[in-house]
Order: structure tokens, then C-alpha cells, then sequence
């Protein structure tokens, strides 16, 4: 078993009990755990000169597993690299509470679409304020 799959393994059970997991959750951590194992079937090869057996164990194939997807996502993320512009990037991090889970889960689509919304007008009004990045600072006039 690989190493997701390890932990996978030892946390579905207490996070089964702590919060329901969606089906496409269940159907990943189940990909994830049976990938490369006998549980998915596998493919024997003779060696011809001595005669022994080598058992190749078929893959999930699931984009979520590290252990299928791994080159994949090393070949994306470098080719996504190669489109930056050549400027400096800042990592912003929106997140919800997760009191608003259960919302989420059922109204996902309506969320993330509201969610990058807030997120894009915030990002926009604070560099518009913010002589730092082009902006022009507002400030109330006093009236005295």
C-alpha cells in the first residue's frame, strides 16, 4: 500500500464517524486504498531465461491518486509554469468556516461561484486603495 493509501486507511474510520463523506469522497479513498494491490487484479509476466514470475498489480487510474497521477501532474504543473508571465505572483488564501460544510457539500456550484466573487472584489478594492500596487488611497475628506 502506498503512503496516501496508509493514511487513508488509518483516519476514514474516525472521520467516517466524526462527518459523513460524500459518495465521490468514498469512491476516491476506495480507488486510492485498492491501487496497485491485488484488489484491482494484476498481470503475471514469465522471465524466459529463469522462469520466474513477475506480478505487476493494475493501477486506479483515479486523477486524486498520487501513485497514478503523479507524472501527470508533475508534466501539468511544469507546462502551466512555462505560461507565467514574468512578474512577481502573491498567493492569496480565501477560506470558508467550516460551519458552512454541510452547505457547501449540497449547493457547491452556488458557493465557490459566490465565494470568487467576494474574493475578487476584495482582492480588486484593496489594490485599488493601495498606492503600493498603482492604486490611489481614499481617504474621507474632514470637514471642519
Amino acid at each position: 500500500m502506498g503512503k496516501l493509501a496508509d493514511i487513508i486507511t488509518r483516519f476514514e474510520p474516525p472521520l467516517k464517524r466524526k462527518r459523513a463523506l460524500s459518495a465521490q469522497q468514498c469512491k476516491v479513498f476506495g480507488s486510492v486504498k485498492a491501487c496497485r494491490t491485488s484488489r484491482l487484479g494484476a498481470s503475471v509476466q514469465t522471465v524466459c531465461a529463469c522462469g520466474n514470475e513477475i506480478v505487476a498489480y493494475n493501477s486506479c487510474r483515479d486523477r486524486h491518486c498520487p501513485q497514478c497521477q503523479g507524472r501527470a501532474t508533475r508534466k501539468w504543473v511544469a507546462a502551466q509554469s512555462e505560461r507565467l508571465l514574468p512578474t512577481r505572483y502573491h498567493h492569496c488564501v480565501f477560506t470558508l468556516p467550516d460551519t458552512l460544510d454541510e452547505l457547501v457539500r449540497y449547493n457547491e456550484a452556488a458557493i465557490y461561484d459566490l465565494l470568487f466573487a467576494a474574493s475578487s472584489g476584495t482582492l480588486k478594492s484593496f489594490f485599488a486603495s493601495d498606492r503600493r500596487f498603482g492604486g490611489v488611497e481614499h481617504h474621507p475628506k474632514r470637514t471642519s
